[in-house]
Formats: structure tokens, C-alpha cells, sequence
């Protein structure tokens, strides 16, 4: 099965949040996108490239199935039930937005978990009330101690989506991330890298990147038997990273989606510097565009996704 990067849009606007960041034969196509800031907005080049085809001569297992340590980001008390947004909140030491606004953690009667975060996603006005810009949903850093010197990472979590959700322009969705100890990437960031899943505006699942060789940002998508993601059932996202030896290509990239490998680039370049490392999850979650800017929600929905489940050699 082949995989190609999916085609770039032009003139799309990008409000990077202070917490977000998100080759296989490859075209480069240059395109334009925007940064919306407080300012006003800031005209800036993306570069998205196409994916070289990838034959799979073997199926990859899940990578929770293979690797030995772990650790889970818990939302519940000792008495198992839901802690409360301001203790979330109080665990992120200031690495977090739209929480408190945007969010609850709620008991699952029928679930892969026993709790899981809800995340609104209200129609908002572009503007709030005093000049702000609204914000839809939420995002934050998770930091565990012991991934810097890890050389792989595996995330896992689930998504239930709720069967009138709209898919709007797009969306994003939480992934591993890494770069020269920094505890909020973005496009700016030295070193960043990152790979997060995503949604187009049809459902389809995409991967948006950040590496040390594509530091403007790529979109993975499959060339053929394109996956939507499903409505009104839990869908399981596993994403898995290997660092490439500094400077050269070898690093690996790939996506699970309910088991089946969907995604996977064996040549990927996430850093070239040795201090550059893996460091966390970037649990960004809200409406966007190919160029990763926040974009409004085109009606007030919201989804639930279930505690993380990190795993690193």
C-alpha cells in the first residue's frame, strides 16, 4: 500500500497557539499561510511536500504490544473517580489553554476507560467581548520525566466523536512531540519536532509533522483507501516515533487506527542535534486548517478522548 502526502491548499490563515506545534519520495510545493496574532496577521511560506511511497512488505503489531515501560496520564482520584479541572490544571504548572473553559472529565458507563476528558467546542465569535480572540476547544504539554533519554515513543489514546459531528475545515488532534528541551512547541521552537494526528474537512485522517527536515510542516495522508474516521463509536489511535540518528534518515513514524496500521514512514529526519529528544505529548485539540491554525467550529459540539497511555524504549 502506497502512501502519499496529501495536496496543499493555498492562502490559508495559521494561529499557532503558544502550546501547539504539530520523506518517502518527496516534491517540494511551495505554498503561503498566514499566522493569525493579536496584531494582525503575518503573511509566512509553508512547505508541503509529497510523500515517497512506502510498500509494506510486513505488518508492524502495535507498538503498546511491544515496547516494556509505561506510564499512564491518570484523571482519577483514589476513590476512582473523576479529579477535577482545577487539579488537572494544578498538574500542568501554566503549559495549558481553553482547560478551564473547555473542559471537563467525566465517569464512562460504556467505554475503553473509566473516565474520560470531554472537550466543548463552542461556536464562538471571532472576537470576545474586550478585543480577545475566542478560542474553541483546549491544548497542554505532558511532560513525563523519563522520555528525554528515551529513543522511541508510543502514545495511545481513544476519540469518540459524536454522530452528528461536523467535521469543518478540519481538526487536530493530540501526538508525541520533542526538541531541544522546550516545554511548549511551536513552529518557532528551536529543534521542535512533532506528529500529530489530525482530520481533513471530509473526516479523513491525516498526520501533520514538524521535523529538523521539513521545519514548515508536511501532511501525511494515504494515497489510496483513505480512512475516515467514524462517528458515534470510540476510534483507537496508537502513534509510535523512533529517532533517527542525529542528522541522518532512519527515524520512523507510525499511525494505528483501531489496530491496523494506516500510517508509516521509515526515513523520517526529527532531529539533528543530539540534544534534541523526545519529550512529551502536545494535546492539542480543536478545529483547524492544513496549515495547523485554529479555525472557528462551525457549530457547538464537543468529543471525549480517554486518559494518554505512553509507552518508551
Amino acid at each position: 500500500m502506497a502512501f502519499q502526502k496529501a495536496p496543499p491548499r493555498t492562502n490559508i490563515r495559521q494561529a499557532v497557539s503558544s502550546q501547539g506545534i504539530i520523506k518517502q519520495s518527496v516534491t517540494r510545493i511551495p505554498t503561503r499561510f498566514y499566522i493569525n496574532a493579536a496584531a494582525g496577521l503575518v503573511a509566512v511560506a509553508i512547505v508541503a511536500l509529497a510523500v515517497r511511497g512506502v510498500l509494506y512488505q510486513e505488518e508492524v503489531g502495535p507498538c503498546s504490544e511491544r515496547y516494556g515501560n509505561g506510564t499512564l496520564f491518570g484523571l482519577q482520584d483514589k476513590s476512582g473517580g473523576p479529579i477535577s479541572t482545577t487539579d488537572l490544571q494544578g498538574r500542568l504548572a501554566g503549559r495549558d489553554w481553553g482547560l478551564m473553559e473547555n473542559t471537563k472529565i467525566v465517569l464512562l458507563k460504556d467505554g475503553p476507560a473509566p473516565v474520560a476528558l470531554q472537550i466543548n467546542l463552542p461556536k464562538v465569535p471571532v472576537k470576545a467581548e474586550g478585543g480577545a480572540v475566542s478560542r474553541s476547544g483546549m491544548g497542554f504539554t505532558w511532560l513525563p520525566s523519563k522520555l528525554p533519554t528515551a529513543k522511541a515513543a508510543c502514545l495511545t489514546y481513544s476519540v469518540w466523536l459524536p454522530e452528528d459531528f461536523n467535521f469543518g475545515t478540519g481538526g487536530s488532534l493530540p501526538g508525541l512531540f520533542g526538541g531541544e528541551t522546550t516545554d511548549t512547541p511551536t513552529l518557532k521552537a528551536k529543534a521542535a519536532f512533532s506528529t500529530r494526528n489530525s482530520w481533513t474537512d471530509e473526516g479523513i485522517a491525516q498526520v501533520r509533522t514538524i521535523t529538523a527536515d521539513e521545519s514548515k510542516g508536511a501532511i501525511y495522508s494515504s494515497s489510496s483507501n483513505s480512512v475516515k474516521l467514524p462517528r458515534g463509536r470510540w476510534i483507537r489511535l496508537e502513534q509510535e516515533v523512533v529517532l533517527n540518528q542525529p542528522g541522518e534518515e532512519g527515524g520512523v513514524m507510525r499511525v494505528w487506527i483501531d489496530g491496523k496500521l494506516r500510517f508509516a514512514n521509515t526515513e523520517m529526519v526529527f532531529r539533528k542535534d543530539e540534544r534534541s529528544t523526545l519529550r512529551g505529548v502536545i494535546a492539542d485539540v480543536h478545529y483547524s486548517n492544513a496549515a495547523l491554525a485554529e479555525a472557528p467550529s462551525p457549530k457547538t459540539t464537543s468529543l471525549q478522548m480517554t486518559p494518554f497511555e505512553l509507552y518508551w524504549e
